[in-house]
């Protein structure tokens, strides 16, 4: 057991399976394409991210009980990640398809990661941020079960950030539930992109958190607080190769600077910038150093 855990991340652990499709999918034919399986699911990139970054950082989810969810949990020990889980059912696995421009698309089978009924045991023990991506809210039992625990961090004075995920979560919970969800959550933090910004309705006087971090890609980060609005120039990435994870190696720099490090908030954009840019160049959602 680690004597301090400053992010504890709760939500899926997956296989991805990446399929690199220089010429897009034709569809009802053969389409040529380069198939990679790496370690996946936004909670647990988090995790790896901050804890390759230099933080410490605990992994709690349901994963599978078979031999895939043992090969993912080995991943993660081997990154340094602390791991509180439960295992239940099978291990699943999200398809992201990459086309020639490192856009993905994704085709995902959760398997059992959404069936976490209770929280594990010592899941909070030194925690200084409890990190959610929304995709661990979307249903029942992982949403009630994550909710409660957002509620025990909360009373034991706990941070919490809470990333958007994407814009087809949000839509599949509908924005008016999804805003009226993040309202209750109150997180101290906020992770979006400008499209789920945008699909959120969120503005500086409505952010929906003390501070939300808007991510643009190669577009300049715009961050929302009580102090107004601060802008962050992003430096230009050569080489890129797959975005997959960027957003969670983000979401790591960011709270590993600010909690662990106690960095300024421009200090925290700029590692998170650093971050992004050191997966965005690799296969996977590893960052490489």
């Amino acid at each position: 057991m680690t004597e301090e855990v400053v992010i504890t991340c709760v939500g899926d652990l997956v296989e991805d399976v990446i399929v690199y499709a220089p010429e897009g999918v034709r569809v009802g034919t053969d389409s040529p394409a380069r198939v990679e399986r790496h370690r996946g699911g936004s909670a647990a990139n988090v995790a790896v991210a901050a804890a390759l970054f230099g933080g410490t950082a605990r992994y709690v989810g349901n994963v599978g009980h078979d031999l895939l969810g043992d090969h993912l949990l080995a991943q993660l020990s081997t990154a340094g990640v602390e791991i509180a889980v439960t295992r239940s059912g099978r291990s699943g696995s999200i398809v992201a398809v990459v086309d020639g421009n490192a856009e993905r698309s994704f085709l995902t089978d959760r398997g059992s990661a959404g069936d976490l009924t209770s929280a594990p045991d010592g899941w909070l023990l030194h925690t200084a941020v409890v990190h959610v991506p929304t995709y661990s809210l979307l249903a029942d039992p992982m949403r009630a079960t994550t909710l409660e625990m957002l509620d025990g961090a909360r009373g034991h004075n706990v941070g919490i950030s809470l990333d958007a995920s994407s814009t087809g979560a949000i839509a599949d919970a509908g924005v008016g539930a999804a805003r009226d969800l993040i309202e209750r959550i109150a997180p101290d933090y906020l992770f979006c992109n400008h499209d789920e910004a945008e699909l959120l309705r969120i503005t500086q006087p409505d952010r929906l958190a003390t501070v939300t971090i808007i991510k643009q890609g190669a577009e300049a980060t715009v961050v929302y607080s009580d102090a107004g609005v601060d802008t962050y120039p992003v430096a230009p990435v050569d080489d890129v190769v797959d975005t997959t994870g960027a957003g969670d190696a983000f979401a790591a720099g960011f709270l590993v600077t600010k909690f662990q490090r106690a960095g300024s908030q421009a200090a925290a954009v700029a590692a998170a910038h650093h971050l992004a840019a050191r997966t965005i160049i690799a296969h996977g959602a590893t960052p490489r150093f």
